[in-house]
């Protein structure tokens, strides 16, 4: 089959779904509106939190006010587009979220700085530090989910071709392909073994030698990775003086290490990757305390009626004690006692020893997650609704006050669940505080075995940033919402 018939036949239902939209500039228009509709909710919140807050603060709002404040927040997606958020392929959501935040901090911080200094009546300063507050967050949220939507729709993506069929080219195209929202929809693979064409990887052809990839047309793939190994930087050079595609990837062998906050840097002539290691700086330590206070306190205020009500629901249905401590290992190899609503019977141990004995694929099943979908330890009704809320984990609130966890880190496993990583890795993950919640519960949850929840918290330990703890905070209420993963 001809090379263009292939990738055009890869796209026949990307084009059928588009139909009369044409696909680079209707994505590109449709994030664009999707950010200007959450932006003006956004105003629109703000305006009405100033109007609910005028018993405390009696100054006249007009309406006037809120036209110029939602026609001043149309300036962020002017300054979004420049940043290259649409559609943002490859950009990933960490990225994205910082992105977003500094642009808003900087938008309406000019804002209120212009509306301070010049003393004008035009902006209420009320209006645009509440309408800032919600652009933290809803924007980023309604991308998730128009994004989301573009996906299931088959609209969302360009197509993407790899370079190398060995194990580099193998693995980005299992990652494209897992992570759909990057936007790199994998159509095509080269590679010089002649013995490899015509073999598939994940349901993508492997078409021929890499010089056919100049080939291609270029109008339509926007986008090459290259995964040849850089072993050979000859073949490297040629590939890359051959191509002219938009957008040249060149992806190293080096998986496992550290990538977000890596930076490129020229040494005479030879590239070099810069990696910063954002935990072994003292003064992240204290902005990561800091946002575990600032968080934790109101939190933990708030949490006060739903812990009362979920203890008398525990003493109805099987007495006291409502609570239930266990030790784990915390920062350092340090021993802590974890808090937790009680979910589960008092002879807990007793019955899972039974059911295991009794039941082979249940005794596998723990082996592998350490976890039961159909656990006969929890308590009926009470015990099932705080596990799949996790709410049975907002006593440990009072852990991150205390200081043996943090909002953010590895999950403290006990020690039944540690000893089946290896000394390396339990050391590793011991490095930094454990955390209330974590990249692996809201990523995989009870989905991910003990090889995924490695490979998460590896990523997170190495890829630290204060971005990355709001990111994996803002997932978490999401997943808690909606009581996905958790039984």
């Amino acid at each position: 089959m001809p090379l263009d018939s292939v990738i055009a036949k890869s796209f026949i239902d990307f084009r059928d779904l588009a139909r009369d939209l044409r696909e680079r500039r209707s994505i590109w228009l449709i994030m664009l509106l999707a950010d200007v509709v959450a932006l003006e909710l956004c105003v629109l919140l703000g305006y009405l939190t100033r109007l609910a807050l005028s018993p405390l603060w009696p100054i006249a709002i007009s309406t006037d006010q809120f036209a110029a404040i939602a026609l001043g927040a149309l300036a962020l997606p002017v300054a979004l587009h420049f940043m290259g958020m649409y559609p943002g392929y490859g950009i990933s959501p960490i990225v994205r979220l910082r992105q977003r935040v500094m642009a808003s901090f900087v938008l309406f911080g000019v804002l209120i700085a212009w509306n301070y200094l010049e003393r004008s009546e035009e902006l209420s300063r009320g209006i645009l530090v509440a309408s800032m507050a919600y652009a933290l967050i809803l924007p980023f949220l309604i991308e998730a989910v128009t994004r989301k939507i573009l996906i299931k729709l088959n609209m969302w993506g360009q197509p993407t071709i790899v370079l190398g069929a060995g194990d580099t080219g193998t693995n980005m195209i299992e990652l494209l392909q897992r992570r759909p929202e990057l936007g790199m929809v994998p159509v095509a693979m080269f590679d010089d073994d002649s013995t490899k064409w015509g073999k598939q990887v994940g349901g993508v052809e492997i078409l021929g030698p890499l010089a056919h990839a100049a080939s291609l047309d270029q109008a339509r793939i926007r986008t090459a990775i290259l995964a040849v190994p850089m072993d050979d930087g000859q073949l490297a050079v040629d590939v890359l003086d051959k191509l002219r595609f938009e957008n040249v990837i060149i992806v190293p062998r080096l998986f496992g290490v550290q990538s977000l906050w890596v930076s490129p840097i020229d040494l005479d002539g030879v590239v070099g990757l810069q990696v910063t290691n954002n935990l072994s700086q003292a003064h992240n330590f204290v902005i990561k305390r800091l946002l575990d206070y600032a968080i934790s306190i109101p939190a933990a205020i708030l949490s006060l009626p739903v812990l009362l009500v979920s203890a008398l629901w525990i003493m109805l249905v099987d007495g006291a004690p409502v609570f239930f401590t266990q030790e784990r290992r915390g920062f350092r190899g340090k021993t802590i006692k974890v808090l937790k609503l009680r979910t589960m019977y008092r002879d807990a141990e007793q019955r899972l020893e039974t059911h295991l004995a009794e039941n082979p694929e249940a005794r596998e099943e723990w082996q592998r997650f350490f976890k039961l979908k159909k656990d006969p330890r929890v308590l009926p009704g009470v015990g099932s609704f705080l596990r799949r809320t996790s709410l049975d984990e907002l006593p440990q609130i009072f852990n991150v006050l205390r200081g043996d966890m943090s909002l953010v880190g590895p999950r403290p496993f006990p020690e039944y669940h540690l000893c089946h990583f290896d000394k390396r890795f339990c050391d590793f993950r011991a490095s930094v505080q454990p955390g209330l919640t974590g990249l692996w519960q809201v990523s995989a949850r009870s989905d991910g075995d003990l090889a995924v929840q490695e490979s998460l918290d590896s990523y997170y330990i190495r890829n630290w940033s204060l971005w990355l703890d709001l990111y994996v905070l803002m997932r978490t209420v999401v997943t808690v919402v909606r009581g996905t993963g958790a039984y």
